[in-house]
């Protein structure tokens, strides 16, 4: 921490790492340093990063100094967020610092009779104010930005400091009383506001109980007294730094594929999880419900991420959000990975799609010995005649029909799914879940063969192989000139941090999938930790050609039950590309309608990019070009040929089928040796660029992560 010329330590303008989110403050000279401090200990050990954001008036950053207690002054802040560069969004909540920073910020270089205040940091607060759900907090002086514009404060419940009160009233805004003098804490709708930084432990307890509150849930109006009971603060313990042989990020098919085979080597092996276990066990409770969403449905988020959004608590949940610009990504979070919300479909693509997408490093007749391999771990089974009869299989059954009428090619595929633990829930045996039409939360019956019950599980049978959940990477970097480091924060099922450390090893293998592995890529890039990765990191990412539809078909479909998915359609002579479909249960949709995921190829591209000045990764998608769109329109053209009678309208703009990033032959070799690095691999759906050869990708990842694997363990490592 470096100091000013005051000899104060100069805090920079980021503080913690965003686990859950970013908490925004607004700040400038003169702040009140006892909020300050308390913030910046706070927010991140309950898994948000502060953020400092300000008017930097043209300058890449600004060192502010905090209003003197008792004339000393403790702290300095260096802030380079310029507030108009940023949006209300990019937070989970913005709070406003007391003292006289407020005052400053509200300050206009020019003005004209008559018009409301421009100054950039007032223009933020009226966006902030129409975000809905925005948690908004003040203290002390720091109403003095809504009193720049009486719309802003007029009829809003607050408190406020005792010298600021006929302010805040002329303003507009009522002030609230505690006997003789303003209230400790009132919370009125999203805004809440505290008296003064005496008060400051009760505010951001009462600010966080707001922000992790269930979407939509909670009093609009309550005012807490200084005697409100007030949360033991939580602290992060720094662990000490530990070296292992290999480290393994992430737990999903590329993940789990290198922990097992690194195990059988003898290789003692570290794999570092952001999402927690997820075991069935007997009563069949494992996970939540489409009909009962609870906090197990997302990840640290007060709202579910699929249908409808419901309110939940916030808790380290099965399924993420990534909403980028021109596509909307889910991801899964848990040990396993996305085997634990995908559809358990293994479709190998044909030879021609195969060829068609994948780099010519990759042939096909050699893969198919790896797909092999796959599946005799997986043990992926067929729809059997006797399922496929009942009326919870309907839907599937006419998806059959439709494409035998249009003389499409279709096939009962191989899933990772236990068709015999579907016949007890048909038989009443187990619960309905996959009957039920459950997918995305998990399947409770056990009929998904996913990850920890198969490679994840036989790698820590071995006793080389430590699976650590709940361990969020947050960078990683070159360890001097050999070996790498990993930091890591250490959660508990609710975000909160306990502790941070780092990981050393001469031996990382990136498998946190295409969004968690290339944002480590971009970022250490971006950050210097890792300067002489590929420029072609962060290049050819792509959605998979996915599209989703629901037709109604003007008849009894069932179509909310019965998966998981089971039978593909394949249009290979669609004339715009080809195109593959799927059928799986929509479990709220009505019951005369059939819901499928299209997949196709395309050589349209996105990117994963780095903003150095934000230090924010981000995922950009072309939706607007028209090249982009033709996956679309050829999901459509297929539509038309299962029936022209039926109306369908795919939507392109969500993927839970992210890859690229960190590709084959671009940023990395033929076998996921990352460029300029030596020991560090990516083993994961980042290596395949943008699309799987219209199929679902899971077994090609798979395929190309166990390709990679015995390459590596005989050349790199003489196993």
């Amino acid at each position: 921490m470096s100091t000013n010329d005051f000899g104060m330590p100069i805090v920079e303008g980021r503080v913690g790492e965003p686990i859950k989110g970013r908490i925004g403050v607004l700040i400038e000279e003169h702040f009140d340093q006892t909020e300050f401090l308390a913030f910046n200990a706070f927010f991140p050990a309950h898994g948000y990063q502060v953020e400092y954001i300000s008017h930097l008036w043209g300058n890449d950053h600004l060192v502010f100094r905090p209003n003197p207690d008792d004339g000393v002054m403790k702290v300095a802040a260096s802030v380079s967020t310029e507030i108009e560069a940023v949006g209300p969004t990019r937070y989970r909540g913005v709070i406003l610092i007391g003292a006289y920073a407020m005052d400053r910020l509200r300050y206009q270089a020019t003005m004209q009779p008559g018009q409301p205040n421009r100054a950039p940091a007032v223009d933020f607060l009226r966006a902030a104010l129409q975000t809905s759900g925005l948690k908004i907090g003040t203290i002390c002086h720091s109403l003095w930005l809504f009193c720049a514009d009486r719309s802003l404060l007029t009829g809003r419940r607050v408190t406020c400091a005792s010298n600021i009160v006929c302010d805040v009233e002329n303003a507009g805004g009522q002030v609230i009383y505690d006997a003789t003098q303003p209230a400790a804490i009132v919370v009125d709708g999203d805004l809440i506001t505290g008296r003064h930084p005496g008060v400051v432990d009760l505010f951001l307890a009462t600010f966080l109980e707001e922000l992790e509150r269930p979407a939509g849930t909670g009093a609009p109006y309550r005012v807490l007294a200084d005697n409100a009971l007030v949360p033991a603060a939580l602290t992060i313990a720094e662990e000490p730094d530990q070296e292992v042989d290999a480290i393994v990020v992430g737990s999903g098919f590329g993940g789990s594929i290198a922990a097992l085979r690194l195990a059988e080597k003898g290789i003692a092996t570290v794999v570092l999880e952001r999402g927690q276990r997820w075991q069935i066990t007997d009563r069949e409770d494992t996970f939540c419900t489409y009909r009962e969403p609870d906090g197990r449905a997302a990840w640290l988020r007060n709202q579910t991420v699929v249908f409808d959004p419901k309110p939940i608590s916030v808790h380290a949940g099965i399924l993420d959000e990534t909403i980028g610009d021109g596509i909307t990504v889910w991801t899964a979070a848990g040990v396993g990975g996305g085997s634990l919300v995908y559809n358990t479909v293994l479709l190998q693509p044909s030879r021609q799609n195969f060829e068609k997408v994948m780099p010519c490093e990759l042939s096909y007749d050699e893969m198919d010995r790896f797909y092999r391999r796959v599946e005799s771990v997986m043990q992926p089974e067929r729809i059997p005649q006797d399922v496929l009869d009942t009326d919870y299989y309907l839907s599937t059954r006419l998806f059959i029909n439709e494409a035998e009428a249009a003389k499409l090619p279709y096939e009962r595929i191989n899933v990772a799914s236990s068709w015999e633990a579907v016949r007890q829930e048909i038989g009443g045996k187990k619960k309905p879940a996959a009957i039920a039409g459950e997918i995305w939360y998990g399947i409770n019956s056990g009929v998904k063969k996913s990850l920890d019950r198969n490679y994840l599980a036989q790698a820590e049978a071995s006793g080389k192989v430590d699976v650590r959940p709940l361990h969020v990477v947050t960078s990683i970097g070159a360890n001097g000139t050999s070996g790498f480091v990993v930091r890591y924060a250490r959660i508990d099922v609710n975000g909160n941090v306990q502790g941070q450390g780092q990981m050393l090893s001469r031996r990382l293998f990136l498998a946190a999938g295409s969004m968690g592995t290339t944002s480590l890529l971009v970022r250490a890039k971006g950050r210097g930790t890792l300067p002489a990765l590929h420029d072609q990191v962060g290049q050819q990412w792509g959605n998979n050609g996915d599209s989703f539809a629901t037709r109604q078909m003007g008849r009894f479909t069932n179509g909310g039950q019965g998966g998981p998915a089971s039978v593909a359609v394949f249009d290979q002579d669609n004339p715009v590309c080809p195109t593959t479909l799927i059928v799986y249960p929509e479990w709220d949709a009505a019951d005369d309608t059939l819901t499928t995921l299209a997949m196709a190829t395309s050589d349209t591209f996105g990117e994963i990019r780095y903003d150095r000045v934000l230090d924010t990764v981000s995922v950009h998608w072309p939706s607007g070009d028209p090249k982009a769109q033709r996956t679309t329109t050829a999901a459509s053209d297929t539509y038309k040929r299962l029936d022209p009678r039926v109306a369908a309208a795919p939507g392109g703009g969500v993927t839970a089928h992210p890859l690229g990033g960190a590709v084959m032959g671009k940023a990395c070799d033929a076998y996921g040796r990352v460029a300029g690095y030596k020991g560090l691999y990516v083993v994961d759906g980042s290596l395949i660029p943008g699309y799987a050869g219209a199929a679902n990708p899971a077994f090609t990842i798979a395929a190309v992560a166990e390709r990679c694997m015995e390459k590596i363990l005989q050349d790199d490592l003489g196993q």
